[in-house]
């Protein structure tokens, strides 16, 4: 139990920090330029928390981002979601390596599962792969599914 809602601190903690920085990047703050298309991107822990972030962000920094990238990470609060009547139409990336012995791809699939069935407006806007023979790590094949996937949510 003490671990379970000191994850829930720790992740609300941080989701709160990349809002703010996300809301800095909109506004031009602190030396940042103003950017109108954001895509979210995390790797392990911090798929995790640019799934959570965008999925609870407030409306303006959600009309602000064009994508979310989650590679060998997972959905974490998934309960939250699962009962949420909040749907959103946000094009998700998510790759996992199938060997992956730190964050298991059953945690990733249980991911999925929620975003298309609880989370997202169209199931297709989930765009999921996993890897064979890859642990807790990226590949060529993930990195090119990666990029041909940004080159389409990207303004130019």
């Amino acid at each position: 139990y003490q671990r379970r809602v000191h994850g829930v601190v720790g992740i609300t903690r941080s989701t709160r920090i990349v809002h703010e920085l996300l809301e800095q990047a909109l506004s031009g703050g602190n030396g940042v330029p103003a950017h109108p298309r954001l895509i979210l991107a995390g790797f392990s822990q911090g798929a995790a928390l640019a799934l959570h972030a965008a999925l609870t962000a407030p409306e303006r920094i959600r009309a602000a981002l064009c994508g979310v990238v989650a590679c060998s990470g997972y959905l974490p609060l998934r309960d939250q979601f699962r009962r949420s009547n909040s749907r959103h139409a946000l094009p998700i990336f998510m790759g996992h390596g199938v060997e992956d012995g730190l964050i298991p791809v059953n945690w990733a699939r249980q991911s999925a599962d929620v975003l298309r069935q609880s989370v997202l407006t169209d199931p297709s806007l989930l765009t999921y792969s996993e890897h064979e023979h890859l642990n807790h790590n990226v590949n060529r094949n993930e990195i090119d599914q990666l990029i041909a996937w940004m080159q389409q949510r990207l303004p130019r």
